[in-house]
């Protein structure tokens, strides 16, 4: 008992000593966890703005697409027919070239993702119409949705300031943590230099120290109490007058005789947790049955 409140007592200067800044080291770590959540707030709201206008943008642009592509097709189509005999229909034929490389021109970032051609061939009608038709594929559909999303992104210059803001913040909850780890982990290295083992982490040392010190006293007193009885008892002539060991012998009958006493209790407190509990319900069963022979069917 000496020996843990000396420990406790020499606990609660250091604690007292280290635990500001441990605890300075704490908040800001709590802080910085906090600063945290709201950048990445701030990115979910940015990126849920950029998907409702990508989503958007992906409606009207499928719109314009079914509404253009028609004329495109016919376009498509006269050139493929020629101007015929003796060039009767050259007039067609060179404004359907215009209308088709207006068509592409309007629409070049998706007709380049859809057929991989380079812009030039796109804008040279004759061969831009041998490649039709384009419409209603899934990969015009990703190609569209992919232009959508890079239109929608390039739309908000914040997305990259906000992600960087995210990755600021978490180095910023990295490096506190780290600080607060160390400076914790230091404390206790100097406490087990100390020899104080896991006292160091008692909860409320002074307290705990004054509870020890307080049973420490009753203790001292029970002990004085007892070596004063025993005392008096050596000195009875009752006492004096007994046989060599005899005092042995019954100190070892009482310390037997105690231990019995403690076992019995023991398997009685056993027994009675374990015990069978009563079925009621069996003997409600049972008195129906005794109580049957009056209520048979009768005849």
């Amino acid at each position: 008992m000496s020996a843990i409140a000396d420990g406790l007592a020499r606990i609660g200067p250091l604690r007292a000593e280290s635990e500001p800044q441990i605890a300075q080291l704490r908040g800001a770590e709590q802080q910085e966890w906090a600063d945290s959540g709201d950048a990445r707030a701030r990115l979910r709201q940015t990126e849920a703005a950029i998907t409702t206008a990508t989503s958007v943008l992906t409606r009207e642009l499928k719109n314009g697409w079914d509404r253009a592509y028609p004329n495109a097709a016919r376009a498509a189509e006269t050139i493929w027919a020629g101007s015929g005999r003796f060039g009767r229909g050259r007039v067609e034929v060179n404004a359907a070239r215009e209308s088709l490389t207006g068509w592409a021109r309007a629409w070049q970032p998706i007709l380049s993702d859809v057929t991989g051609l380079p812009v030039d061939a796109l804008l040279d009608p004759d061969q831009l119409a041998t490649r039709m038709p384009f419409n209603g594929g899934s990969a015009l559909h990703a190609a569209i949705g992919r232009y959508a999303e890079h239109t929608a992104v390039q739309a908000s210059p914040e997305l990259a300031a906000t992600r960087h803001a995210v990755e600021l913040a978490d180095q910023h909850v990295r490096d506190a943590r780290a600080a607060r780890a160390a400076a914790e982990n230091a404390r206790a290295d100097h406490f087990d230099e100390l020899g104080l083992g896991s006292l160091a982490y008692t909860d409320r040392p002074t307290r705990q120290l004054a509870a020890a010190e307080s049973n420490l006293r009753k203790l001292t007193l029970q002990l004085t109490g007892i070596q004063d009885r025993i005392s008096t008892l050596g000195r009875e002539p009752a006492i004096q007058t007994l046989p060599a060991r005899r005092l042995q012998t019954e100190h070892d009958t009482c310390v037997r005789d105690h231990e019995h006493e403690k076992d019995a209790r023991a398997r009685a407190a056993w027994a009675a947790r374990n015990a069978p509990t009563p079925n009621h319900d069996n003997e409600h069963h049972l008195d129906l049955y005794r109580s049957g022979a009056d209520h048979g069917i009768s005849r």
